[in-house]
């Protein structure tokens, strides 16, 4: 894992932390996942005593802003290896996935069930490999189908 990967890690921690202040101002008292653990149930656990409600969120910052897509990570491939490894949605324990990109202030958040759905009966444009030598497998679908599906929440 190289200096990207780090500092891709520390700016995620940072958008994690800046969603779970978001999401105190709602009223929720918040957990963050704990730093130095890679991979986690959740991101951030928000919880509304008065409601009696918690919700888990994974938390994702894309880079690629001027991209028409969004990037869902749904597999991990291995060396030597033509099935993919769960990954991203289709291993994460969290209910709802929170979006966030380079230089916009909003937070993104989507049900995991409707990534999975998108998954499952192939509503996206493409599959690519990005990321950690090209081992992650990515669904591409289109930002303004991404956008309209979800919540915005304002920093």
């Amino acid at each position: 894992m190289g200096a990207t990967f780090h500092q891709d890690l520390s700016d995620s921690h940072q958008r994690e932390l800046s969603f779970a202040y978001a999401l105190e101002q709602t009223g929720a008292t918040t957990t963050t996942a704990t730093p130095g653990i890679l991979f986690s149930d959740w991101d951030v656990r928000a919880t509304w005593p008065e409601k009696n409600l918690t919700i888990t969120f994974e938390v994702k910052l894309d880079r690629f802003v001027h991209s028409p897509y969004v990037a869902i990570e749904v597999g991990r491939m291995e060396p030597g290896n033509l099935i993919p490894k769960p990954s991203g949605i289709t291993a994460t324990k969290a209910q709802f996935y929170c979006y966030t990109f380079k230089g916009d202030d909003n937070f993104y958040i989507i049900s995991t069930p409707i990534l999975m759905q998108w998954y499952t009966t192939c509503e996206w444009e493409r599959r690519i490999a990005c990321g950690d030598n090209d081992e992650s497998l990515n669904i591409l679908v289109k930002k303004k189908k991404f956008i309209a599906a979800c919540k915005i929440l304002k920093k």
